[in-house]
């Protein structure tokens, strides 16, 4: 039995293909346009010169890859939704960057979230060493901990991270410029070929990985969320956002925490409470009144909640700014957060039930919609 059998008996491999349908059409109909045949390795042949928006970016040209953590797009809610029905123990994530750079894998750049266990930490230098003998043997140009840090939590290597599981990315030269050869600027032609075999290298070298780390990685995996439900970290217990005046924010709040697979609940009655206010930066009393939305960190994704919650992310050492670095907060988005309470619950708490299915009824003659947000609006031009 092969190498590749044996990691099979044990792994469940799942591929996404296409991230990005919108973007990967566009540039393979320009690129079929352009092409010479046999193609032109100049790097300033028009078939190495994408035009703008170029393949980055989908149909409403938003860059899917800072969007795991907001799910703004539609192939962001659909790829969530897969993925948490799954909930992958390694996350790999395939990319290309710039013509001129050597391959790139773990492990990654500081500044690494603090969120971040260290067996995770551990394990990036894992996959590295496994990637490393195989691009040595063949010779391969690669670099690790010079970009790609991991503390932004809406990449394809962090959002997964912050699930619970080992989360890297993979960097191969050559993005929208290299079509089938190109030449580099130390002299060296390019092929797609190469990019391949380093791409198909690299995903053999993590499987070969996770194989000889199995029994491990099972462990840490289960012992994550267990802890993440029963001994959460951080200073806050709870978080607090206002209904009142702001339900169709709440509503979309609450359909977005589903989509990420976060509990939540509503306030049961009226109290007063206490906890740190987003907008003052201070501790201080407040009004809790019934459907409230209410976050408990007392959850199987209570480390993702945290990391989007954190009003200041504390940022470990680093001698220069590194790869697109940004802080986390998903209050910004929500709009309406109030409090993070130490407390768990912060006052009276239930828990939110499933959405019962639409029931049927006749279609009507009219309409009545009380103007409160987009969400009317938008219903309205639906009619």
């Amino acid at each position: 039995m092969g190498k590749t059998q044996q990691w099979l008996n044990n792994t469940v491999i799942i591929l996404d293909p296409c991230m990005n349908p919108d973007g990967r059409e566009r540039y393979v109909q320009w690129y079929r346009q352009v092409a010479n045949q046999p193609y032109t390795i100049s790097p300033w042949s028009r078939e190495h010169v994408e035009p703008w928006p170029g393949g980055r970016p989908n149909h409403y040209l938003f860059d899917l890859n800072r969007d795991w953590a907001w799910a703004t797009q539609k192939e962001t809610q659909q790829r969530l939704s897969l993925y948490n029905q799954w909930m992958p123990h390694l996350h790999a994530d395939f990319h290309e960057q710039g013509l001129n750079n050597p391959y790139y894998f773990s492990p990654a750049a500081k500044p690494f979230h603090p969120e971040i266990t260290p067996y995770q930490r551990r394990f990036q230098n894992t996959i590295g060493d496994f990637n490393r003998k195989y691009f040595d043997a063949n010779h391969w140009l690669y670099f690790t901990r010079e970009r790609f840090d991991l503390f932004y939590p809406s990449y394809g290597d962090t959002w997964p991270t912050f699930n619970g599981a080992i989360g890297m990315t993979y960097e191969q030269g050559g993005s929208g410029r290299a079509g089938l050869g190109v030449l580099r600027e130390e002299g060296d032609t390019l092929t797609l070929k190469e990019r391949i075999a380093h791409h198909h290298t690299a995903s053999l070298a993590t499987l070969e990985a996770v194989a000889a780390n199995q029994d491990e990685m099972t462990r840490e995996f289960t012992e994550y969320f267990k802890k993440a439900a029963s001994a959460p970290g951080g200073k806050y217990k709870t978080y607090l956002f206002k209904a009142k005046g702001a339900e169709s924010q709440i509503k979309a709040l609450a359909s977005y925490l589903g989509g990420q697979g976060i509990q939540y609940g509503y306030a049961g009655k009226s109290s007063n409470v206490k906890g740190f206010r987003y907008t003052t930066g201070k501790d201080e009393s407040a009004k809790m009144e019934e459907n409230d939305l209410l976050i408990s960190t007392y959850q199987p994704k209570s480390t993702l909640l945290r990391v989007l919650m954190e009003p200041n992310p504390p940022l470990e050492g680093f001698p220069y700014l590194r790869y697109y670095l940004r802080g986390p907060s998903l209050r910004i988005r929500a709009g309406r957060l109030r409090l993070a309470g130490k407390t768990h619950p912060l006052g009276n708490f239930s828990q939110a039930a499933p959405a019962s299915p639409p029931t049927a009824v006749v279609r009507p003659y009219a309409y009545l919609v009380r103007w409160r947000g987009l969400p009317d609006l938008q219903f309205w031009r639906r009619c």
